[in-house]
Formats: C-alpha cells, sequence, structure tokens
C-alpha cells in the first residue's frame, strides 16, 4: 500500500512538472524567434513527455522504476540567402543552445537525482542532407549546391555527449532531435543570381524600298557582349548601317549574345518590282527588201530610249514599223525606272531566196545577181549580152544592186569551132569558170583583179559556158575572153609498098595545120618515131616478125598541142624457109672425107636429095666420102609455113693416078 502511495506521489510530481512546461511552451511561443526562425512545437514536446507518463502509470502497482531523463534545452534559428556571382548562397543562423543540459530530475522515495551534460556540436540539415557538421558556430554559410531560385527545408540540432549521474543515473545520448521541444528549423528561397538574358532589336528606315535603291538598318541590344546583323555580316552591340542598293526583298536578322544567353530579332525590307520589258517583231526572217513590226511593252518604267539600227525617244510602249530591209539589223530598246533600267535586242535577219543556177541561153549571159555567198537572191537583172565581156565597176555600185556582198551565177551556150581554147577569166574578188559542166578556173578568195587561163580542145557545135563571180568589198570587177587555134587537118594513112615478113612500110598524105607527125605501134601506143619532130610522110618499120598483127597510128600536131590521127593495122606474112649448106672440103682426092654444115631459117622440116638422103635436123653436121669421081652434089630441102627453100654443095673429087690404088693413109 505504501509502494502504491509513492507512486500517486510520483504522478502527482510528474503532473506539477507538465504543467510547469505548459507555462514554458506558451511563453516561448510568444516571443518567437522571428521570421525563419524555429518555432516551439506543443506537439514535439508532449509526445516524449507522453511517453514517459506512459513509462510512470505503468510502474503503479510495481517497484519504482526510473525513467529515461528528459533533457531539454532552449535556442532558436534563422536565415538569409545572397549570391556570389552568379552562384546562390546561403547562410542559417541559431541562438546558442544551453551550454549544458542537465537530465530532468526525478522524484523518488529515494531522493532527487539530478545529471548535467554539456553541448557538444550542431548538426545542420538542409533538404534531408544531414552532413553539415558546424562545431559550436551559430552559422553556417552554404557556398556551392544550391540552384537558383528554389526553396530548401533546413534543421538544426543540438548534440550532448552521454553522461552519467549520481546513483549510475545515465542522462543517454539522445540529442534535442528526439523529441526537442526547441529544435529551430525552417526554409528559405535562394536568390535567382544568374545573369538577365540579353536583349536584341532590329529595324530598318523604310521597311519598303524602290527597285535598286537603299534604306538603313538600325539595331540594338541589352546585357549582350556581342552581335552580328546578317546578311552582311555587321557587328557591335549597336550600329547602323546602309543596305546598298538593293534588287530583291531581304531579311536582316540580327543576333546577340551575352552571359545569359542570346537573343535574335529580324527585319524585312521589301524591294519594288524591277523594271520589265517585252520588245519582238512580228518576223525576225525577212526576204531581201522587206520590211516587219517592232512591237513593245514596259512596267514600272517611265521613260524608253531606242539604240542600235534605230534612235531616239520612243514610248514605254508601243509599235514601229522598219521599212524594206536590205541587211540584218538589230534593234536595241532601253527603258529606265526608279533605281534601274533594262535593255532588250531584236535581230531581223534577212533571209535570200535561194540562189538558183543560171540557163544557158544563146544570145547572153543569164546572171543570178545574190549575195557573196550566192547562197541568196538578189535580183534576176542585169544580164550581160556580149560573149566577151570586161565588166569594171570600181567601188561603186555593181549593177544598180549593192557596192559589196554581193555575185553572180551566170550561164550561156556557145557555138564553137572544133579546136584548142584558151579561155581567160579576170577577177576581183573571187571567180570560177566551168567549160561543159566542167571545172576550168577556180579561185574562189577575196584578192584584186587578177586573170588565170585554162585551155580546152572542143569539138565543134554547141557548148555550156557558166560563170560564178563575187565581190566582198573594195573595188569590183569580172571579165572573160577566149583565144582559138584550129586543129590539124584530115590526111590518109596508107601502106607504102608490100609488107614482108620482116618490115612493114608506112605512107600518109600531109595534114593541114600540122607541125610535125609522131609515130605510134601498139596498145598502150609506143612512140617510134626516129625523131622529132618528124616531118616526112612515110616510114618503114623494120623491127617487126612473121605473122603478126600490127597497130600503127600517126598523129599529126601542130605548135599549140592540138593533135589529129589516123590508124592502120597491118599483119606481116610468114617468111619463106632459108637453107644455108656447105662443105670444109670443096675438093679433094678419091677416097677422102668432107664435112657439111647447115643452118635453115623458117623451116620446120628438111629432107636430103642427090649424093645423101633422108630427113635432116633443121640445123647440123654430117661427114661424107664423096664418090665417084669427079664430083658429088649433096642437096638439102626444108618446108615450112611461108614455103620451101634448098641449098646444095658440090665437091670435085679427082681420081688417083694408078689404077686400083687407093690411099690408106688419109692426108
Amino acid at each position: 500500500m505504501l509502494k502504491n502511495k509513492k507512486n500517486v506521489a510520483t504522478a502527482l510530481f510528474f503532473s506539477a512538472i507538465f504543467l510547469f512546461f505548459l507555462f514554458s511552451v506558451s511563453s516561448v511561443s510568444a516571443a518567437g524567434c522571428g521570421k525563419n526562425q524555429g518555432e516551439f512545437s506543443f506537439s514535439k514536446f508532449l509526445n516524449p513527455l507522453a511517453s514517459l507518463v506512459e513509462k510512470v502509470v505503468k510502474g503503479f502497482g510495481h517497484d519504482i522504476a526510473l525513467a529515461a531523463p528528459v533533457c531539454t534545452t532552449d535556442f532558436c534559428g534563422g536565415d538569409c540567402v545572397d549570391c556570389s556571382g552568379t552562384t546562390p548562397t546561403a547562410t542559417v543562423s541559431w541562438t546558442a543552445a544551453p551550454a549544458s543540459r542537465v537530465c530532468s530530475p526525478l522524484y523518488s522515495i529515494e531522493g532527487v537525482f539530478e545529471t548535467y551534460c554539456s553541448l557538444r556540436y550542431y548538426i545542420l540539415t538542409i533538404s534531408g542532407v544531414r552532413d553539415f557538421n558546424t562545431g559550436l558556430n551559430t552559422s553556417y554559410s552554404v557556398s556551392s549546391g544550391l540552384a537558383n531560385n528554389t526553396t530548401y527545408n533546413w534543421l538544426v540540432e543540438a548534440y550532448y555527449p552521454e553522461c552519467t549521474g549520481p546513483n549510475g543515473l545515465e542522462c543517454g545520448s539522445d540529442s534535442l532531435a528526439s523529441g526537442s521541444p526547441n529544435r529551430p528549423y525552417g526554409s528559405f528561397t535562394t536568390s535567382n543570381c544568374a545573369p538577365p538574358p540579353p536583349t536584341a532589336s532590329i529595324s530598318a528606315d523604310s521597311t519598303s524600298i524602290s527597285y535598286n535603291t537603299a534604306t538603313t538598318i538600325r539595331w540594338s541590344s541589352t546585357d549582350a557582349t556581342s552581335c552580328t546583323v546578317s546578311p552582311p555580316g555587321w557587328t557591335g552591340t549597336s550600329g547602323a548601317q546602309s543596305t546598298g542598293n538593293l534588287t530583291s526583298s531581304q531579311t536582316y536578322t540580327v543576333n546577340c549574345s551575352g552571359p545569359g544567353g542570346s537573343a535574335s530579332a529580324s527585319v524585312i525590307v521589301t524591294v519594288g518590282g524591277a523594271p520589265t520589258l517585252n520588245f519582238s517583231a512580228d518576223s525576225t526572217s525577212l526576204y531581201y527588201n522587206t520590211g516587219t513590226t517592232l512591237s513593245w511593252s514596259s512596267s514600272n518604267t517611265t521613260s524608253c530610249t531606242a539604240s542600235g539600227d534605230w534612235s531616239g525617244a520612243k514610248a514605254v510602249s508601243g509599235s514601229e514599223g522598219t521599212g524594206n530591209l536590205t541587211s540584218n539589223k538589230t534593234y536595241t530598246l532601253t527603258c529606265s525606272g526608279p533605281g534601274s533600267s533594262v535593255s532588250k535586242s531584236v535581230t531581223v535577219s534577212i533571209v535570200f531566196l535561194p540562189c538558183s543556177d543560171p540557163s544557158y541561153p544563146a544570145d547572153s549571159w543569164d546572171r543570178i545577181w545574190c549575195n557573196k555567198g550566192l547562197t541568196g537572191k538578189l535580183a534576176d537583172a542585169p544580164d550581160q549580152g556580149v560573149l566577151q565581156f570586161n565588166d569594171d565597176w570600181g567601188n561603186g555600185v555593181v549593177a544598180g544592186i549593192r557596192a559589196d556582198d554581193i555575185g553572180f551565177k551566170s550561164g550561156r551556150k556557145v557555138n564553137l569551132s572544133e579546136g584548142l581554147y584558151t579561155f581567160t577569166l579576170g577577177s576581183d574578188d573571187g571567180s570560177k569558170l566551168w567549160v561543159d559542166g566542167s571545172i576550168c578556173i577556180d579561185y574562189w578568195a577575196d584578192q584584186g583583179y587578177t586573170e588565170r587561163t585554162c585551155q580546152r580542145n572542143l569539138s565543134s557545135g554547141n557548148h555550156d559556158l557558166r560563170i560564178d563571180w563575187y565581190e566582198n568589198g573594195g573595188a569590183a570587177r569580172a571579165s572573160f575572153r577566149y583565144t582559138f587555134v584550129p586543129p590539124p587537118g584530115d590526111f590518109n594513112l596508107n601502106l607504102g609498098g608490100s609488107v614482108a615478113c620482116n618490115y612493114v612500110p608506112l605512107s600518109w598524105t600531109a595534114s593541114p595545120n600540122a607541125n610535125a607527125y609522131r609515130i605510134l605501134r601498139g596498145s598502150p601506143r609506143v612512140d617510134i618515131s626516129p625523131y622529132q619532130p618528124y616531118t616526112a610522110l612515110n616510114f618503114t618499120d623494120s623491127t617487126v616478125d612473121q605473122n603478126i598483127t600490127y597497130s600503127y597510128q600517126i598523129e599529126a600536131y601542130n605548135a599549140v598541142g592540138a593533135k589529129r590521127s589516123n590508124t592502120i593495122n597491118v599483119t606481116t606474112p610468114y617468111c619463106p624457109p632459108t637453107v644455108n649448106l656447105s662443105a670444109n672440103s670443096s675438093s679433094i682426092f678419091q677416097g677422102q672425107s668432107s664435112t657439111l654444115t647447115w643452118a635453115t631459117y623458117y623451116a620446120t622440116s628438111c629432107v636430103a636429095s642427090n649424093n645423101w638422103s633422108g630427113s635432116k635436123p633443121l640445123n647440123g653436121t654430117e661427114t661424107v666420102i664423096p664418090y665417084p669421081p669427079p664430083s658429088a652434089t649433096y642437096t638439102l630441102t626444108c618446108s615450112g609455113p611461108g614455103g620451101s627453100g634448098s641449098d646444095s654443095e658440090t665437091i670435085v673429087i679427082t681420081s688417083l693416078a694408078l689404077p686400083n690404088w687407093k690411099e690408106v693413109i688419109p692426108r
């Protein structure tokens, strides 16, 4: 029972302590710590106290239990923010906690016990980071790791070491973080320490200008260290520049940068339309001596001026005829407007009718007048009625048409006698001559007056002559003439006598207009004339063989080389065989021998007769003993295509003086 009474007393004691703390809390709350200072929390105090009370209550009816000592302190805190350059900083401060604390006295029948513990250090926690040990300093500055314009929560805790009071009562290692009624806390918001972003502005004195004119671009900035305007690349944090004359709309952009970032701005300068011009001709290709009409229209212009092959001021739109044209023309029109001008040109070319070939009349030269290239026709007249002419126009107008870049094609049919013709063609500049379609003179180039010749052997009758001529510039002249040499006249060619197997005699009558003759034989012809000039009217060819047909041509010629010829074919006959027979001894004594030798010509076979006989070769030798005295005759007859021939050899035989005697040893 006594133990219960002690418990009740203890409860009443702690109740009194509880009321005291309520009063104390009310006093602290009323005083406050100012802005961002930690405020005392009644609930924070009440909770650990209720725990203690619970322990006391639980002890009723039992032995007295010593509860954990209640440690108290009394301090509060605050904070301030600042910038270090572009980095935010914060300083948290608080009032000092008691230098020591007393474990709440515990009253019991045994007595009152108290224990004092000294303050060791403070711990600052910022937004859950509990590692700022400040020692015994009552303020702490954070200079890194903070973000701009950000709210952070902070908490300060005072730590006391374990200590043991009298009778072994421990105060414990508890800190003000656990149930302390005076643990300062709060929050702060960092300053915005970032540099301000730059600003940029740009403008044009005039945002709409005429074509090919200028305006001024102006720009400025704040909080920037550099600016560039593009195009064309102007620099400076502010400025003004002329655009120069513009021919198209342009956007100008300023780009600025500084510690706080970058900024840009743009302005558009709109350029008015450029002058335009449409210029054309109804036809840009005309026949010689015809005309066309020029037409034009323009926009953004105030005046137009003609140049080139026309001149003078023209309306900004209109049309005008060219008149008849005989050469190529280029017309230029320039129209001007605000700040600019535009030019266009139109070329009108002369297209000639084809320069056709001439006809070939018998009474005049048909002349087709053309340009110098003979590609375009200028006129069909005048013609030239004289066969041999000399047209000299000098530096004047040619044929009443024009002075330069002119030419003609001309043709005429002429009846000529047979002969050698020498044609002479003179010209300034170039010229050509055809005779019966064959080119005879050809010099197609610029030159002073020059004559050239050519020759043709022409038969009697009509012949076509064509002359082309041109004049490039300067003096102009064309001339034509010819000379004639008649050819040798006809003559007769015959045999000059009987033809043998080894010669052919020829003779001919004289050829009128001939100076000499050439004797030609065979095919191809070979000149066998013994000399030149050969003027005789006969010739014997002794270089022939039997039974061959020979073709002879006698050519009469004159001093200019004109020729007249006559031919005859002659076949030579076979030659009659000839035989030559001889003996090496034509007189012998009876009983002696002699050698016969023979040769034949034109023979195919031979036969012996008289004192010998049989067939014999065409050529050979044979030893004979003639008998009987007084002589022996040997005959050889040979035959061939030309007949037969023979020869005989007689050998005289002298008899021996003694009868029946014969020579044993030949002499």
